[in-house]
């Protein structure tokens, strides 16, 4: 399976069923039409947060698929959402030629970061725990 390169998640979308037989025509009164708000031209308001902004995917414990551990010393995996294709704000349409203007979708990273810093939980008790990081 593949992703068309040409769908548009701003508009909308429809389904038809029709009955085919020899000779039969069909008229089909449907617009296609906006979903989103557009600014100017093909560009859309950048929702997206920036890039090197962290990001949680996922997290697991050491047996089920969630945040959970039934006692001290177990670990808990926290998985950032790395990286994320978003729309191109800058993006200029078909006729652009030079990057990033001609890039409808631009990669952003949500990760962690490359250097060690402070994580914790705080508990139901308020309390701050530091957490191990490796």
């Amino acid at each position: 399976m593949i992703t068309d390169p040409l769908f548009n998640p701003n508009y909308s979308q429809f389904c038809y069923e029709i009955p085919f037989m020899p000779g039969q025509t069909q008229y089909m009164d449907t617009p296609v039409v906006p979903t989103a708000a557009f600014a100017d031209g093909y560009n859309l308001p950048d929702c997206a947060y920036p890039a090197a902004t962290p990001a949680v995917s996922t997290v697991t414990g050491p047996t089920v698929a969630g945040p959970w551990v039934s006692a001290a010393g177990q670990v808990l995996t926290i998985n950032s959402l790395g990286d994320q294709t978003v729309p191109n704000q800058a993006y200029s349409g078909p006729a652009a030629k030079a990057s990033p203007f001609n890039q409808k979708f631009i990669t952003r990273h949500y990760g962690f970061g490359a250097t060690a810093g402070t994580a914790g939980l705080v508990g139901s008790d308020g309390v701050f725990r530091p957490l191990t990081v490796r």
